[in-house]
């Protein structure tokens, strides 16, 4: 009997133990866990979330549509284009091109044919160059920007500071060390900038990167681009 009753008092004293050490061990693993969904939080409330900025600029903005251009001689290229950019082109838009040899080749469009060619079945161009080339190539594939319109003293953001939701196009503007949603019009876009209208001034300061989670007065903590810190 007394052996039956100090084998209890070992099971009793056994079990505590172990229930002593699993409360002990969840104690550490939800202080740790705490510790983990605070600390960002709480660094975020403290500093703001990083995010990098640029400003509201005042100035032209250019629409293009890209062809793939040929020299013709030292001072003319050619492109065939589709029938939907053939209408949209005209005599005397501006054109920039860019390859390995040559450098910063523009001019203006001398001729837009009317009647398709029948080999390729595209619209022949013919883009005069501005300054002539001392020796022609038979250089092809030179991707080519040409101007469709420009528009003068117009307000612009680069691309990736324009998000959108089901109320349409916004930005994250900065007042102090917080953002507000700002809704804007997005009127044109080219490849790494936007111009726009709405409730935006000249110099007023945009989220370009680290949206994510923002919410309405987020405090915020500006990062410099280039190295890294806090402005």
């Amino acid at each position: 009997m007394k052996h039956s009753y100090g084998r209890s008092l070992t099971y009793l004293i056994v079990a505590v133990f172990f229930a002593g050490a699993v409360i002990i061990r969840f104690n550490l693993i939800a202080g740790k866990i705490g510790m983990l969904k605070n600390t960002f939080p709480g660094e975020y409330e403290k500093y703001g979330r990083p995010v990098t900025i640029e400003n509201v600029k005042l100035g032209n903005f250019s629409t293009t549509t890209k062809v793939t251009a040929s020299f013709l001689n030292n001072n003319k290229l050619e492109a065939y284009v589709t029938h939907e950019t053939r209408n949209i082109l005209k005599k005397g838009q501006r054109f920039y091109a860019k390859f390995d040899d040559i450098k910063n080749i523009s001019g203006k469009i001398s001729q837009v044919e009317s009647k398709i060619n029948l080999v390729n079945g595209l619209y022949k161009i013919e883009l005069i160059i501005e300054d002539r080339i001392k020796h022609a190539t038979n250089l092809s594939d030179i991707p080519t920007l040409i101007e469709i319109k420009n528009y003068t003293n117009v307000k612009t953001l680069g691309s990736s500071c324009v998000l959108t939701d089901r109320n349409g196009d916004f930005v994250w503007k900065i007042s102090g060390d917080r953002v507000n949603k700002v809704p804007i019009t997005l009127l044109k876009k080219s490849k790494d900038k936007v111009m726009i209208a709405g409730n935006l001034s000249v110099n007023d300061s945009i989220v370009s990167a680290g949206h994510l989670f923002l919410s309405e007065n987020q405090k915020i903590n500006i990062i410099d681009k280039k190295t890294g810190t806090s402005l």
